[in-house]
């Protein structure tokens, strides 16, 4: 196991700039800032970006690579359109830790008037899957939208205001002798910001879902064909 990391850390690092293994600790070596200070530096570019940037120009769009707005770096900003697409890959994006920060970015961004789409994707990641996820973002029903999640985000944001609804902050203080408790609670304010841009995402969750069911129906008429196919089959042998 220890041979195989290392291996990989040393492939890696060959390439410049891509994120190297979490150590046995669970930690990750090299911080989140300290990767995307180096992969502009260097100009490198993920499997997933070099895909979408592929993409971006063969359909003549002006972007940016690894454009700066405000505090955060991200993936493509394509101004003419005033939106940012951030390319997550399903690996380095699943943490608590990750996805926290991954929504108080968007959050940000969101405030400061720029619309953002966040596109998931796997360990294999192909072509057509990119281009389908741009089709949908840059021509389809997702071009109005404001704010499109990934699945797994929009499942950690509503648990994550669950928690804080419950969370409840007790501190002390002393008035004439009197010990006096005051009881506080999470930020309505920064809740009902959460809840805005799940908001803002439920078009394309109704998207993701209407797709869903179109491929049941597609499935289940093939298996109902496969099934008539084969009765038909036995019928004519018998």
């Amino acid at each position: 196991m220890g041979k195989m990391r290392e291996y990989l850390a040393k492939k890696r690092a060959k390439v410049g700039g891509r994120k190297k293994e979490p150590s046995e600790g669970g930690g990750v070596e090299r911080s989140a800032t300290e990767f995307v200070r180096d992969k502009v530096e260097s100009g490198h570019r993920t499997d997933i970006e070099a895909l979408v940037e592929e993409e971006l120009k063969r359909r003549g769009e002006e972007y940016q690579f690894e454009a700066r707005l405000g505090i955060w770096h991200v993936d493509f900003f394509l101004p003419q359109r005033n939106l940012v697409i951030e390319c997550d890959g399903e690996y380095w994006h699943r943490s608590r830790e990750a996805l926290g920060s991954d929504l108080n970015k968007t959050l940000d961004l969101r405030e400061k008037g720029y619309r953002v789409a966040r596109l998931m994707f796997g360990k294999e990641v192909r072509y057509e899957t990119v281009k389908g996820q741009l089709d949908e973002l840059l021509e389809g029903k997702k071009a109005s939208f404001k704010t499109v999640l990934t699945p797994r985000l929009r499942r950690f944001a509503i648990q994550w205001i669950k928690e804080l609804q419950q969370r409840e902050h007790v501190s002390v203080s002393f008035k004439g002798g009197l010990r006096v408790e005051t009881r506080t609670y999470a930020p309505v304010a920064y809740i009902e910001k959460l809840q805005r841009l799940l908001d803002e995402d439920k078009g394309a969750v109704s998207l993701r879902e209407s797709i869903r069911q179109k491929l049941k129906a597609v499935l289940g008429i093939s298996v109902l064909a496969m099934l008539m196919f084969t009765l038909g089959n036995r019928i004519s042998r018998s």
